[in-house]
């Protein structure tokens, strides 16, 4: 009923991914905005690095690659932040560090007491609060957006944190079909270098546990440097 002149998506949780969002904004002729909230990931080191410069500039870049009108940044009351500076700007927000994650916010509660919406959701929640559990022989797989650079590949590296690893061997990796080799990194961070397996858009992660107990994954994150 042309009621609705715009809408900014979402909240403290996010149902489908941008480009879903977009879809039906196109269907009604009406703009959507992505709305950046703060992360609710209450795991220090998953809500530090989810809260860095290079995290809003990754968010940002998924966001507009998706083909939002714009971008809404809320409890965000540093104007002198540079993301400020850098958030219209496709080349400054290239020009920097970038952390990319298959999920930001994690599972928010807003306050109300919504209904129920985790069986809704199609997007990955893999993070530090809800960590993925590999029992020997499992799999487990992830998708995570990084669009690519109109200077060309920056160098990249995949980042997980996985504990319960006796040696970086035992948990097979590849990342879109191509097999890439860990090496121990910081605590239970472990890295490795991407080369030419990371896309512009969307790249598959799948994680095997080859040892003989579980291991639990904690986070992912793809670094472009």
């Amino acid at each position: 009923e042309k009621l609705i002149d715009a809408v900014i998506s979402t909240g403290y949780f996010r149902l489908h991914s941008w480009e879903r969002s977009v879809e039906i904004g196109a269907k009604y002729d009406i703009p959507v905005y992505a709305g950046l909230q703060e992360t609710r990931v209450g795991d220090p080191q998953g809500n530090a690095l989810r809260s860095s410069h290079p995290a809003a500039r990754g968010r940002i870049l998924q966001a507009l690659s998706a083909g939002v009108s714009g971008i809404s940044m809320y409890n965000a009351f540093n104007t002198y932040d540079p993301i400020f500076r850098e958030a219209h700007d496709i080349a400054a927000l290239e020009a920097g560090p970038r952390y990319f994650f298959p999920c930001v916010r994690g599972i928010g509660r807003p306050a109300g007491g919504p209904l129920s919406y985790e069986q809704l959701m199609t997007i990955p929640t893999i993070d530090p609060d809800h960590p993925q559990r590999l029992y020997s022989g499992d799999s487990f797989e992830v998708a995570i957006s990084v669009p690519g650079s109109s200077k060309g590949q920056n160098t990249a590296e995949i980042r997980i944190r996985i504990s319960g690893v006796d040696t970086p061997q035992t948990i097979g990796i590849t990342l879109n079909g191509i097999n890439i080799k860990l090496s121990p990194w910081k605590g239970d961070w472990y890295y490795a270098a991407c080369g030419n397996a990371l896309t512009s858009k969307e790249n598959r992660i799948s994680l095997s546990n080859n040892a003989r107990r579980k291991a639990t994954l904690k986070d992912i994150l793809i670094a472009v440097l």
